[in-house]
């Protein structure tokens, strides 16, 4: 733990803007470093706390943010969509896809989530009228007009 408060403390030096603190091993650990540091906005992957921390708990040790790792759910989510699939074949993706109705993000508008529309905007900027007629006759679900 000293060598992770030294470190923390050369960051500050050099002027970072947050403390981003990695493989802390307890809740005791967590509350060392926050104590240790007031008023300064700490970031802590806790994900070798067991049990698991509470949203309440990280408030209450004082937490600026903390890793969700999005990534992880993301890869565990679609790994159990495939063993559906598996399974269940094409009924496993309209049934995931019926459930998305009401979403947003429901089919195909996923894509305004990843910039697609940003790229569209850019044909429509630097190519040639007839590379565009691609858009009024297409047939899939994301429609660039709308």
């Amino acid at each position: 733990m000293d060598e992770v408060l030294r470190r923390c403390e050369a960051y500050l030096d050099a002027g970072v803007d947050m403390l981003m603190v990695m493989a802390l091993q307890s809740r005791d650990e967590m509350r060392r470093v926050v104590e240790a540091f007031p008023r300064k906005h700490i970031y802590i992957n806790a994900s070798a706390v067991k049990p698991a921390l509470s949203a309440a708990e990280y408030a209450d040790i004082g937490v600026s943010t903390y890793n969700i790792s999005i990534s992880k759910v993301a890869q565990l989510m679609m790994e159990r969509f495939l063993r559906d699939c598996k399974e269940r074949h094409a009924d496993a993706i309209n049934d995931f896809m019926e459930t998305q109705k009401g979403s947003k993000l429901g089919t195909f508008p996923y894509l305004d989530l990843t910039g697609f529309p940003a790229v569209v905007e850019l044909e429509k900027r630097f190519l040639p009228e007839a590379s565009l007629l691609k858009y009024e006759t297409s047939l899939g679900e994301y429609d660039p007009t709308a």
